[in-house]
């Protein structure tokens, strides 16, 4: 498990970075925020072939990738790659975890676990230029609206030319844009605690 501390000391931006730091865990594919395209491999089960180059065909993912225990992961297009900007751990489950998330969970899960909201006001702004033209922006936000009303709010924007240069006059280079958002309401009445979240990956 990785808090939102070892996140912001170790400057983890992806999928890549963190499954790195655990054994028996791998990531192929595309790590930029927002992309779909990721394959994560824990302890030699994921859902690409031997070659790594097709995926299984099958109607279930093998490793599960979750946001706030809400699946995001598809065989057809990979696992979903959130920011993290604002997350309070990540979870990497190796072996079966079929129990608590289902049959979509065979190999092992990734859970990824947001922060919510609460009755401190904050703001932060980020922003980032990197290799291939790749630039990124991003903001998150909470705000108390009552003593038991609390909002919190983040969107990110990326946009990169890709490190692939197609000449064909028909082709598509790698370049791309990714948007990302998140809004989440928690209403404390008495006892009770009330959580509402709505996400773009």
């Amino acid at each position: 498990t990785l808090s939102d501390q070892d996140i912001e000391d170790r400057n983890i931006r992806g999928s890549r970075e963190y499954t790195q730091l655990a054994p028996n865990v791998f990531f192929s594919g595309n790590d930029s925020q927002g992309t779909r395209n990721g394959d994560i491999t824990i302890r030699g089960i994921s859902d690409l072939t031997s070659g790594a180059t097709e995926r299984i065909i099958q109607t279930r993912p093998s490793v599960g990738f979750y946001v706030d225990d809400f699946s995001v992961a598809s065989v057809a297009s990979g696992s979903a790659n959130p920011p993290l900007d604002d997350i309070e751990r990540i979870e990497i489950l190796r072996g079966p975890q079929t129990t608590y998330f289902g049959r979509s969970a065979t190999g092992g899960a990734i859970n990824i676990i947001t922060k919510k909201p609460d009755e401190t006001p904050m703001a932060k702004i980020r922003a980032g230029y990197g290799s291939y033209d790749t630039y990124q922006i991003g903001a998150i936000g909470n705000v108390p609206i009552t003593d038991n009303l609390f909002v919190r709010g983040g969107l990110s924007y990326e946009e990169t030319d890709g490190a692939i240069k197609n000449l064909h006059p028909d082709g598509n280079d790698a370049d791309g844009q990714y948007i990302n958002a998140r809004l989440a309401v928690r209403w404390q009445p008495d006892n009770w605690t009330f959580d509402l979240t709505g996400q773009l990956i």
